[in-house]
């Protein structure tokens, strides 16, 4: 499959970048903040203009002169300078308020030896008393220049128009075929161990990486070609989307601004996906906001594989070796309690991986794919009607009549029955297991609805 061109947004710190981002997609996909800093990862998305599709990256402001040497500011300026070598064409998105800076003549010069078209986007004149000072920026060489206001949407049809202008020539086979595309959500805590683990499936650093809680703020999108994940496994998709979420905090650690956007958009990726990965930390076990990430999972009706990270930790702490009786043992035991935690929910997989070492990680792609495998199933009357003829032979359900399939993705069934009482819950619930053990859908969530018949419709 041919890629999609890619357009990256750069500049430095605050000068709008992903406000822009927001007006190109007509949706509020990045976190947007007077803070400079706020995007840590690239954020990528298909946008399509004058019939050109292209791939749209926002990222964290470029800071040429950085002195700070923390590891997540250093991890920021590193995904900038991949985004800028594999962009096709760079949006320099600059302060017409502020006008030309020390920073600026660097990214100028920095911009400049990538031999990119540059195209300068002259931010916040928001006002026509601006219009003119984004003239200052034509000192760089790069022309035109768009005085634009991303804020209030002026300007935009004329930046975009030249954008696609200078894209490369279109290919046979550009379009994505996002019905082919499987979307999977990596979500959890801060600190857990995200953002390895979508490096880990991806096979580069694709997002930021550090120890310090709380790293990604936004829902980071990585879209690769299907046969570069798991190898051959997913032959079904072209490609696949993974979402690396924001950690998701206690409510009573959530800032009103950035970290109560970043949860807001987190339960929207969960939303979007296809299947939704929950990481734990082993050293740390299942702990309350974990169960909150469990119930927004089943609310949306996505199939859910737990993914217990750090397994590594545990191995070196009990001194065992993965593989052997003594890690099955483990396994066992942090699994018995997660299973007692997680009790409305014991059809859920669990996997026990390093992302940072590699452990089991290809494992964890087959456990993706019959997930998916349940969760679209389409069943047909004639299979419903033979289960319905075993599980009639049950002396709690003499008053079953039939069962029907309404949809899938979840798998959606209705029971009906005659009588004058509902089914016993315990009853509702032998049913859900006869349907997972009969059509193999253990990976997904099901629903159940029962009703009961009246005479009329005998």
């Amino acid at each position: 499959m041919q890629s999609l061109p890619r357009v990256a947004l750069v500049g430095r710190p605050n000068v709008g970048k992903s406000t822009l981002f927001n007006r190109f997609i007509g949706a509020r996909q990045a976190v947007v903040a007077d803070i400079a800093g706020t995007t840590r990862d690239r954020l990528e998305r298909d946008l399509t203009w004058n019939e050109r599709q292209f791939l749209l990256v926002d990222m964290a402001g470029l800071e040429p002169t950085l002195n700070e040497k923390s590891e997540i500011r250093i991890g920021m300026q590193r995904q900038v300078q991949v985004a800028l070598q594999t962009a096709d064409v760079i949006i320099w998105v600059v302060d017409s308020i502020e006008g030309v800076t020390g920073t600026d003549k660097i990214i100028a010069e920095l911009l400049r030896r990538t031999g990119k078209p540059v195209v300068v986007a002259a931010n916040k004149c928001d006002h026509p008393k601006h219009e003119l000072s984004h003239m200052e920026f034509a000192e760089f060489g790069f022309l035109p220049v768009f005085p634009i206001s991303a804020m209030h949407d002026r300007g935009i049809e004329p930046l975009l128009d030249e954008v696609v202008t200078l894209l490369p020539e279109q290919g046979q086979g550009e379009q994505p075929d996002t019905e082919r595309e499987l979307k999977i959500a990596i979500t959890g805590r801060p600190n857990v161990g995200k953002s390895t683990l979508l490096n880990a499936l991806v096979g580069e650093e694709r997002s930021v990486v550090s120890a310090e809680a709380g790293t990604t703020r936004d829902s980071v999108d990585t879209i690769i070609p299907a046969d570069n994940v798991f190898g051959n496994l997913f032959t079904r998709w072209r490609t696949v989307r993974i979402i690396d979420t924001a950690g998701i905090r206690r409510r009573g650690k959530i800032d009103r601004s950035i970290e109560g956007w970043s949860v807001i958009r987190s339960f929207d990726a969960i939303d979007a996906a296809d299947v939704t990965l929950l990481l734990l930390d082993s050293t740390e076990g299942l702990v309350h906001q974990d169960t909150q990430v469990v119930e927004r999972v089943l609310d949306a009706g996505k199939p859910l594989i737990i993914v217990v990270n750090k397994w590594d930790a545990v191995l070196t702490e009990k001194n065992l070796i993965a593989g052997t009786e003594e890690d099955d043992k483990a396994q066992g035991a942090f699994l018995d309690t997660l299973r007692h935690s997680l009790r409305f929910i014991n059809w859920a997989q669990v996997i026990f991986v390093s992302a940072l070492t590699g452990l089991h990680i290809k494992t964890l792609g087959k456990l993706i794919n019959n997930a998916y495998i349940a969760w679209s199933r389409e069943i047909k009357q004639e299979e419903l009607d033979e289960i319905t003829g075993q599980l009639r032979k049950m002396p709690r359900l003499v008053n079953l009549r039939k069962i029907t399939f309404e949809h899938s993705k979840p798998p959606v069934f209705h029971v009906h029955t005659h009588g004058k009482y509902l089914p016993h819950f315990s009853t509702r619930r032998y049913i859900d297991n006869a349907l997972r053990d009969f059509f193999e859908l253990g990976p997904t969530p099901i629903k159940i609805w029962v009703k009961r018949s009246t005479d009329k419709e005998e």
